[in-house]
C-alpha cells in the first residue's frame, strides 16, 4: 500500500512540475523580444541592397533594397524573404526560405529634363520567386553572415534556376 502511495506522490509531482516549466516556456516565447539586424545582402530571390531583418523566435523577416543607377537607366530591386528556423545552436542556425524579388527598370530621357521617366510597365516590371534553404553563422557578438541556395523562377516563372544568396548583418 505504501508503495501505491509513493508511486502517487512521485508521478503528481513530476505532473505539476511539468506543468509548470510548460507554463513557464510559454511565458518566455510571450515576453520574448524582437531582434532586429541592420546589413547587406546579395541574391537573386531575396533581394539585394540595403537589408532590414526582424527575427522573432523562429521566424525572420527580410525586407532588401537597392536602386541602380546608369546613364539612361535606373533599376530599382526591392525583395521580401521570410524565414523559418529548424535547428539552431549556439552560434549557427539552419533555416528554410521563401523569397520574392521585384525589379522595376525606368529609362531616363535626356531629350526632354522636364519628362523625368519614361515608365513602360509591361517590359520593366519583372518579378522573381523561390524557396530554399540556409546557415546563418554568428561570427562576432552582434555579427552574423548568412549563406542560402535554393530554387528560383525567374521572369514571372519562365525561367527556373539554382541560386545562391549571401548576406552580412549587425545586429542592432
Amino acid at each position: 500500500m505504501k508503495l501505491i502511495q509513493y508511486l502517487i506522490i512521485i508521478s503528481s509531482c513530476i505532473l505539476l512540475n511539468s506543468n509548470i516549466q510548460a507554463q513557464e516556456t510559454l511565458k518566455q516565447r510571450q515576453t520574448a523580444k524582437a531582434d532586429q539586424h541592420l546589413g547587406a545582402s546579395f541574391g537573386g530571390m531575396s533581394g539585394h541592397g540595403l537589408s532590414y531583418r526582424i527575427t522573432h523566435g523562429k521566424t525572420m523577416i527580410q525586407i532588401s533594397y537597392a536602386p541602380f543607377i546608369q546613364k539612361k537607366l535606373v533599376e530599382s530591386t526591392i525583395g521580401f524573404a521570410f524565414m523559418y528556423k529548424i535547428a539552431q545552436r549556439k552560434n549557427s542556425s539552419l533555416f528554410l526560405y521563401s523569397g520574392q524579388r521585384f525589379i522595376t527598370n525606368n529609362y531616363y530621357n535626356r531629350n526632354n529634363p522636364f519628362k523625368y521617366f519614361e515608365i513602360d510597365d509591361s517590359e520593366n516590371i519583372s518579378w522573381n520567386v523561390g524557396f530554399g534553404a540556409g546557415i546563418e553563422f554568428i561570427i562576432m557578438k552582434n555579427i552574423s553572415i548568412c549563406l542560402m541556395g535554393g530554387y528560383c523562377s525567374y521572369d514571372e516563372l519562365e525561367n527556373i534556376k539554382l541560386v545562391f544568396e549571401s548576406g552580412i548583418f549587425y545586429k542592432l
